[in-house]
């Protein structure tokens, strides 16, 4: 939500620092009541450095990804690739956002530019961008 608002580095701090404090690898690992799959979902969506704003829009918002590197195998053979080489604890803040190799001035990806499947490269560092 603070990136729709125009204050993306405060969404990026508040999805690492619930991931980080509110979710492990513990039978007690998830935050609530996960009745529904809601809160894995968020967990996962969070963790690739996507996520659904709006629902019934096709279109994501970037965050801050978990991994260096992960791949989610889509229709088709295709696939989507998120690589954030320098994410850590400390490079926590997304500096530059590239597809298929070429910059991307928004923090945000449609749907059908996933589906088509892509590499979403992400440029991590430790001090909040005022914009991409």
């Amino acid at each position: 939500v603070y990136t729709a608002l125009g204050y993306p580095a405060l969404t990026q701090y508040w999805v690492r620092k619930t991931r980080n404090e509110l979710f492990s690898a513990r039978p007690d690992g998830l935050p609530g009541d996960e009745d529904n799959g809601s809160l894995a979902a968020w967990y996962i969506f969070g963790a690739m450095g996507l996520y659904p704003l709006s629902p019934g829009v096709p279109q994501y918002v970037a965050g801050t990804p978990l991994f260096k590197r992960m791949t989610v195998h889509l229709e088709d053979g295709k696939d989507l690739v998120i690589e954030a080489a320098n994410t850590s604890d400390a490079n926590q803040y997304v500096a530059g956002l590239q597809l298929d190799s070429a910059a991307v001035n928004t923090l945000y990806v449609s749907h059908e530019q996933i589906a088509a499947g892509c590499t979403l490269s992400f440029d991590m560092t430790d001090q909040p961008a005022a914009e991409v």
